[in-house]
């Protein structure tokens, strides 16, 4: 087994939460310039990630021939975020879900009633990927 850094490329990595309340849900989506994981395969050749068809890593559940483990390490500087959410919740409540992300973040959604469901990252296969040697 070998240990492996990889870095995603310039600006390619998104970052996907989903948060639910009863019937309503919204996405928060957050672009970062780059982000590393530490990934363990079970042979000496580096990570063979599988992507879709657009050509994208799914990092929370990466898949591999020869992955064994993907585990999150940092990002690097966000640049952008949307919200996307059901049609139930009004443009009232958005923006005031908006402003209080803002100002407390996870504390806000969890103090409104909102459950924190799965994060899904993804990133353009354009990786690059350098052996941990050993301390």
């Amino acid at each position: 087994m070998v240990t492996w850094l990889v870095h995603t490329g310039r600006k390619d990595l998104i970052e996907k939460q989903e948060f639910t309340k009863g019937d309503s849900e919204i996405i928060y989506s957050l672009g970062w310039r780059t982000g590393t994981w530490e990934v363990t395969t079970s042979d000496e050749n580096e990570p063979d990630f599988e992507s879709d068809e657009e050509g994208m890593v799914e990092f929370s559940s990466a898949q591999g021939s020869n992955i064994e483990e993907c585990e999150f390490i940092e990002t690097i500087g966000g640049w952008y975020d949307n919200w996307d959410f059901s049609d139930d919740v009004s443009e009232e409540e958005q923006k005031r879900i908006q402003e209080g992300w803002e100002e407390d973040s996870y504390s806000f959604m969890s103090g409104e009633g909102w459950l924190q469901g799965d994060t899904y990252w993804y990133a353009k296969k354009e990786l690059l990927i350098i052996e941990k040697k050993d301390s």
